[in-house]
């Protein structure tokens, strides 16, 4: 059942604590908070905790050993209930355990204002359930704001490196860095940090490669480094051991006697022979051999793999919060917003227009809602993404059927709006500036927003570009 506080009316926190009888319990302060009964309840397999009626908020992974510690993890990510959650950790046990938990356990007094917090979160998302992975992964990391999904290295792994939360919530067998390009590719994740860059095998895409001198003529392997000699009657070059003689440095050639460097003979350039063929040469060719599939390739046609830690992008929120990635067309979320990509294009073509025909009129408008932290620390995160996303609906009832707007972040848009000149953008900007009225509380608190514009006329380069554009504009509304 249910509990509530009668001083506050919210529910306490439903804790479960996931034991190791086996190895025992970790040896940290977190591990004894939650021992208590009273403060967590306790199994000893994720399958009870799956098949239990309560709804728990966060889980306490409490075991000092991290292949149990990634089994756990890894069982309950992959759960459509519970991949979300708040799992914690007793202790830290390493990148890869680190990857998959929300860090180690608070104190319980913490722990109630961290999953108040998650909550609220919870509570602004505007659907019920995830269906697929995809929808799972932008819950998991909108609920979580300054989240990373972080690389780890793993030597058995074909490409070195692997994301245990991708491949936690891609059940299906999706491969966390090939997923990883297709979310950047759809603008949901964004880099934030470059970890590695790799060279990769070009016939099988392994990084497992190995770098090895070869001849220049034969390509063998079986080469030496050696000191050869050049000598200057003859033009004879051959190792510096073939002139060594009971009387001293002489060509085995032509019996000269070499008394001085420089005036009789010099190191010659060459300092690598082949074993095989014979030959000599200067410097070896270097060569990857992949130790996957064993094919060989010239270091210069390696393709190479950027590894980055990856963040939720903006349109990434807009897509956890309203599931416009499963409820609507791929050009517009629910509220009719459309996509960037698509938003862009058509700006695109209308500067590449107005080039070609002076006539071509528009403008572009942007609007940043400017005092969103302040509303969300005086009224709560749910509150404020109420009236932010009032304010986005009413934007969309007073612009014209023509105008076509973009949601960038939960509180900014652009608005293309077609044969659109400066008096028109001028009357568009006081219309939606007064539509803050609407949104003022009883303590006077309203949305604030700032507006930047421009017109086609206004353009000294059309050639500038669209995201520039916008980033311009986007820049000047702060």
């Amino acid at each position: 059942m249910e509990q509530r506080s009668a001083a506050t009316d919210c529910r306490i926190p439903a804790i479960a604590r996931l034991r190791d009888r086996l190895a025992g319990p970790a040896n940290s302060s977190a591990s004894a908070w939650y021992q208590n009964p009273g403060d967590a309840v306790s199994f000893d397999r994720v399958r009870e905790i799956l098949d239990q009626s309560q709804d728990f908020d966060a889980i306490v992974i409490d075991t000092n050993n991290p292949d149990q510690a990634v089994e756990w993890l890894r069982e309950l990510r992959a759960h459509s209930q519970f991949g979300h959650r708040l799992l914690f950790l007793t202790q830290d046990l390493g990148t890869e355990v680190a990857a998959l938990a929300d860090g180690v356990a608070p104190p319980p007094t913490r722990m109630r204002t961290d999953v108040e917090v998650w909550r609220s979160r919870c509570a602004s998302l505007m659907h019920d359930g995830y269906l697929d992975e995809e929808e799972r992964l932008l819950a998991f990391l909108y609920l979580r704001p300054d989240f990373q999904v972080h690389p780890v290295v793993d030597t058995r792994d074909q490409g070195y490196y692997r994301y245990p939360l991708l491949d936690a919530f891609s059940p299906s067998g999706h491969d966390g860095l090939a997923w990883s390009d297709g979310l950047r590719r759809a603008r949901l994740l964004e880099p934030v940090k470059l970890v590695d860059r790799l060279r990769q095998c070009s016939s099988c895409t392994s990084s497992h490669l190995n770098y090895v001198d070869i001849c220049t003529e034969c390509k063998s392997i079986d080469i030496g480094e050696n000191i050869f000699l050049h000598c200057y009657t003859c033009g004879n070059v051959a190792p510096q051991e073939q002139f060594v003689g009971r009387a001293g440095l002489c060509c085995a050639r032509c019996d000269a006697k070499l008394k001085h460097i420089g005036v009789d003979y010099d190191r010659a350039l060459e300092s690598f022979s082949c074993n095989e063929c014979s030959a000599r040469f200067i410097e070896p060719t270097v060569e990857a051999h992949c130790l996957h599939c064993r094919a060989s390739s010239p270091t210069t046609e390696l393709p190479e793999r950027r590894v980055h830690a990856f963040r939720l992008t903006d349109e990434g929120r807009l897509a956890a919060r309203s599931g416009s990635r499963r409820q609507s067309p791929a050009t517009h979320d629910t509220q009719l917003n459309l996509n960037s990509a698509y938003f862009e294009q058509t700006l695109t073509w209308l500067l590449q227009l107005r080039q070609r025909h002076n006539e071509v009129q528009f403008g572009v408008l942007a609007v940043r809602v400017t005092n969103a932290a302040a509303l969300i620390k005086s009224l709560s995160h749910v509150r404020a993404q109420q009236l932010i996303d009032s304010f986005g609906r009413r934007l969309h009832e007073v612009i014209r059927a023509t105008d076509l707007v973009m949601r960038a972040t939960e509180g900014e848009w652009f608005i293309l709006s077609p044969q659109t000149d400066r008096d028109g953008l001028t009357a568009l900007r006081r219309l939606l500036e007064s539509l803050t009225v609407a949104t003022e509380q009883a303590d006077g608190q309203r949305l604030e927003i700032g507006c930047a514009d421009v017109a086609a006329e206004e353009l000294k380069d059309l050639a500038i570009g669209a995201r520039v554009l916008l980033a311009e504009l986007q820049g000047r509304t702060v």
